[in-house]
């Protein structure tokens, strides 16, 4: 099997395919960005998670739970199970990387608005003593 690169979305993550592993690609801190850029990227990060969401992760798991309930092995087959549970893993699994990109970029925003609006982080400081 060939190899290939696939850009999700915009400003997601690379994904290489080698045979049948993923691997996820960092593209960037967003520390290193504008915190306009930053601003725009988590809202398109929280745009492509509720998408994602909406339109594959819930639908999915969703024929999942309706599949799992029928008790008729002609209807639905093990192989039938094993697929849609593949399926609602691999939406979880990218539903978390968008989520934890979602976070770094929200957690940047947080602490550059917090200085610059001259805010303490009191747990940080809590943090720090012990």
């Amino acid at each position: 099997m060939g190899r290939w690169i696939s850009d999700h979305f915009e400003f997601g993550p690379r994904i290489i395919f080698e045979g049948r592993q993923e691997v996820s690609v960092e593209i960037e801190d967003p520390n290193n960005l504008p915190l306009v850029e930053r601003i725009n990227k988590a809202e398109y990060f929280a745009r492509e998670l509720c998408e994602h969401l909406q339109q594959a992760f819930l639908p999915k798991l969703s024929e999942l739970r309706l599949s799992s309930k029928k008790l008729d092995a002609d209807v639905v087959s093990d192989q039938t199970m094993f697929d849609q549970m593949s399926s609602v893993a691999k939406a979880e699994q990218f539903a978390s990387d968008i989520h934890a990109r979602l976070s770094k970029y929200l957690e940047s925003i947080r602490k550059d608005a917090s200085a610059v609006l001259g805010i303490t982080d009191s747990t940080v400081e809590n943090k720090d003593r012990e």
